[in-house]
Formats: C-alpha cells, sequence, structure tokens
C-alpha cells in the first residue's frame, strides 16, 4: 500500500479565522483499488456470516414439530432458550471483544480473521448435531467467542486500507454485513420449514467456511498507514515501554483517558441497548400478535433489513464523509437524530397498532434512520486513534455495547417470563417500546455532545500537524542555509 502524508498541503491565509481555515484544509488523496474493494468485500461477507450464525437460533423454532422447532427438538425449556440467545451472544459479545481488541492489536488480522472464521463455521454445523441444551450451548459459547473477532479486525483493516476522508463509507459497507445477514436469518425461518432446523444449520455453516476460504487472498496491510503527524506523535508515547503488558496498559489509558470516547461509549451502549433488544425480541412481538402472518413477517422483516437496513447504514456513511471536512460533527451527529426520528414509529409499531401491516410498515419507517449512526460511529474511533490501537478502542465500545445488550434482554426474558408474553403479544410489544426509550431518548443528546467534542478534536488535532508539519520545514530550510553557508 502507498503510504500518504497527511495534511500535506497547508492552505494559504484567506481572511478566515484559524478554526475554518484549519477545518478547510487539504484531506488525504487515494485512489481506490479493485483490490481494496476486495478486501472491503470480504470483510462485509464475513460479518454476513458471523451475524447470520449468531441470530439464528431466533428463527430456528416455528411449528410444533421437532423437525422445525430447534425447542421442542431439544426439549428445551424457555429460560434454557433465552440463555442459549440473546444473553449469551449479548454478554460474550461484551466481555470477548475486550480480549479480541488487544489479540488484532497485536497479532495478523487477516490469519485471526480466518481462524475464527473456521470456528464460527464449523461450529454452527456442530450445534446441528446436538441432542441437548448442553451439547447446543457449549459449541454455540465457542463459536460466539470467535464472532467477537470479527469486528475488531475488519474495523482494524479498514483504517489501514481506507484513508479517513473514505472511512465512514467503508465502515457502513461492512456494517451492510450485519443487515443482511439478520435478513439472511429471518429468512431462514423458511429454509427451517422446508428443510428443517439441523440441516438449515449445516448449510449456513458451510456458507461461512466457504467465505472464510476466500478471505485467505486478503493482504495484511501496513498498520498505520494513514496516521497523522498528530497520531504519530500519540503512537511514539505509546511504544516507549519496553514491556507487552505496560504497552497495553498505555494503550486502555490513552482510549479511556478521552472525555469524547467515554461520552460515545455511553451513548453507543444506550443505543446497542435497543438494537439487541429489538434483535432477538421483535420476532417474538409479530410470531405471538400476528400468528397468521407467519410468512408475510418473514419476508417483509428480511426486506426491511436488506433495503432500508443497508441503504440506511450507507447513507449515513456517505453523509458523514461527504461533509467529514467542513461537518465533522455530523458523523456522531447522525446517531442522535436518526434515533429521535426512528422513535414515534416504533410506539406505533408495537405499541398503538393492532393491525399488522400497519405495525410492520411502523418498523420499516423507524428502520431507515435509526440505522444510519454506526458505520460513521466506527469511523469516528478509528480517526481519534493511530491505527495501532484502533481494535482496542473498538473491543472496549463493544464491550460497553454487549453489557448494555445483554442488561436489555435479561430484562424482557425476566418481565416476559413474569407478564406471559408467550400468549400475549401485546405485552411483548409494550416491554420493547419502553426499551426503545430508553434507548433512543437516551443516546441522543449524548450523541449531539460527542458531535461538539469530536468537532473540536479534529480543528485540535489538525492544527498540531500543521505546527508539526511547519517546525519540519523550518528545520530543513535551517539546514539547507547551514549547508549553503558553508
Amino acid at each position: 500500500m502507498k503510504e500518504y502524508e497527511d495534511l500535506d498541503k497547508i492552505p494559504e491565509s484567506s481572511g478566515k479565522n484559524d478554526n475554518q481555515q484549519t477545518m478547510e484544509m487539504e484531506e488525504i488523496d487515494q485512489k481506490i483499488t479493485l483490490f481494496d474493494s476486495y478486501v472491503l468485500a470480504m470483510m462485509m461477507l464475513n460479518n454476513v456470516t458471523s451475524q447470520c450464525v449468531s441470530y439464528l437460533p431466533a428463527y430456528a423454532s416455528p411449528g410444533d414439530e421437532p423437525f422445525t422447532n430447534l425447542e421442542l427438538d431439544l426439549g428445551l425449556t424457555k429460560t434454557q432458550y433465552g440463555i442459549m440467545t440473546g444473553v449469551t451472544f449479548a454478554l460474550i459479545n461484551g466481555v470477548f471483544s475486550l480480549a479480541s481488541g488487544v489479540i488484532v492489536d497485536r497479532l495478523s488480522r487477516k490469519y485471526t480473521m480466518i481462524v475464527a472464521g473456521i470456528f464460527w463455521g464449523g461450529l454452527t454445523i456442530a450445534q446441528s448435531f446436538a441432542i441437548n441444551f448442553v451439547t447446543i450451548f457449549i459449541p454455540r459459547i465457542v463459536m460466539e467467542i470467535s464472532v467477537t473477532a470479527c469486528g475488531s479486525v475488519a474495523i482494524s483493516i479498514i483504517s489501514d486500507y481506507f484513508a479517513p476522508k473514505y472511512r465512514a463509507r467503508a465502515s457502513s459497507i461492512y456494517m451492510l454485513g450485519l443487515y443482511i445477514g439478520v435478513a439472511g436469518s429471518s429468512l431462514a425461518l423458511i429454509s427451517v420449514k422446508n428443510i428443517g432446523w439441523r440441516n438449515t444449520y449445516r448449510i449456513i455453516g458451510g456458507i461461512s467456511l466457504l467465505v472464510t476460504f476466500f478471505t485467505i487472498f486478503i493482504y495484511e496491510p501496513v498498520r498505520g498507514s494513514y496516521n497523522n503527524a498528530a497520531k504519530k506523535n500519540q503512537l511514539k508515547e505509546l511504544t516507549k515501554s519496553v514491556s507487552k503488558c505496560s504497552r497495553l496498559y498505555k494503550s486502555a489509558k490513552t482510549v479511556l483517558s478521552s472525555p469524547l470516547f467515554l461520552i460515545l461509549c455511553a451513548a453507543s451502549a444506550l443505543r446497542f441497548f435497543g438494537g439487541y433488544a429489538s434483535g432477538f425480541w421483535q420476532s417474538k412481538f409479530f410470531q405471538n400478535e400476528f400468528k397468521e402472518y407467519q410468512n408475510e413477517y418473514s419476508i417483509l422483516s428480511a426486506l426491511t433489513i436488506l433495503i432500508l437496513g443497508v441503504s440506511g447504514s450507507y447513507t449515513g456513511g456517505y453523509l458523514s464523509d461527504k461533509f467529514s471536512k467542513t461537518r465533522p460533527q455530523l458523523q456522531a451527529f447522525m446517531g442522535g437524530i436518526g434515533a429521535l426520528i426512528a422513535f414515534p414509529f416504533t410506539v406505533v409499531a408495537f405499541t398503538l397498532s393492532r393491525n399488522f401491516w400497519l405495525s410492520i410498515f411502523s418498523n420499516m419507517a423507524a428502520y431507515f434512520p435509526s440505522e444510519m449512526w454506526l458505520g460513521p460511529t466506527y469511523a469516528l474511533v478509528q480517526n481519534m486513534f493511530p491505527a495501532e490501537i484502533v481494535g482496542t478502542a473498538i473491543a472496549i465500545l463493544s464491550f460497553f455495547g454487549g453489557i448494555a445488550g445483554a442488561i436489555s434482554n435479561i430484562l424482557l426474558g425476566a418481565l416476559g417470563d413474569a407478564l406471559e408474553t408467550e400468549d400475549n403479544g401485546r405485552i411483548a410489544g409494550y416491554l420493547l417500546t419502553v426499551c426503545f426509550a430508553i434507548s433512543y431518548i437516551g443516546c441522543a443528546p449524548l450523541f449531539i455532545i460527542a458531535g461538539i467534542l469530536y468537532k473540536r478534536f479534529i480543528i485540535k488535532e489538525r492544527k498540531e500537524s500543521i505546527a508539526e508539519i511547519k517546525d519540519s520545514e523550518i528545520q530543513e530550510i535551517n539546514k539547507f542555509s547551514e549547508n549553503s553557508s558553508n
């Protein structure tokens, strides 16, 4: 890969104030190659399969026959099923994402992704041979541990393949895998009904292994390819320590000492609180409240995720990149604005409506604005820290998100059992609406504050980079003058 020098063109005085002039500096240029696109496609496809295998159990229990119903076939209680799905996924994603961040920042990211892909594909197939709770729960735990590596690896690789001006779009394209994967899980409901849950697991596990095979052909990028002068200075401080433990401590301390990052973590955690609840409990609401519309729900849910989720994610990334030079705060604002627009539609979908079509279309209307946030948020984190510690930063962000998601699923599970939502989908809708209120209304002001702080951060960093380059130029001039005089 080519290494581009950040801020290599200093703008001349134009009568503007320092902040305006700094914000309008020349961005790093990059010609995106076909191979860059291939790498991004492979990161996205790995995200597709990792999400699909994670959400698969939520759609593997239709009907009253063991052939199509995982719960009945394995004799699972509601508590066991709840532990195996939402709670396990969220807790493991939170806790083990920290370990994956440490690994990603120190080992080959390419081979970490390959090994993880082999595990989550192979263990999905292994689950198809389960005979009881233990024999499906243990491989699912190990599978989820391997899945946690996907996000940290992919975002770290993207930060070294794409310049900052393209990262929001690249991260959003990577995040398309989330929507395609969840949509694939939703469509798996049709597959389960026709060929059974075990055969569905085997097919999806096989597809995962095929994607892993094509990941072999990507290259490990040079770390820090797009670090600017300010980040290079920050990295020098981090690498002064001799011991790896000390460097790890310094990396984590650097990330956690940023007020901007902590506010972003709080905002993201609240947003994940609603996201995880929706991912695992929305289907329960529609399946119990509108039992006669199961096929329609499966198809429309998949289309919602594929069309509106994908377009919302890409739009968020596109707008963030388009205005990154003059309106960098928009990267954080996306999360708050989108959540506030989406919330009224969720109230209609899960509380006010008694009609399937009104509920499903209101949910569709909420999906587009609510999914504009994650790609820009990841790009914001990539731009805040040197590429060498981006994996750690993303892992910490995912940790707080996973814990928030686990809490939302535990609360929904406990309240669902107490209020018997299995027989009353309307109560499940009320509970979901409360989760969305906490999530969407709670995260909005934090994203707005994060955007304001991020703009200040960008101005300060670019000024530091300008000063660094000017100092270097002065040193070169002085050196040339001394040589000339001699």
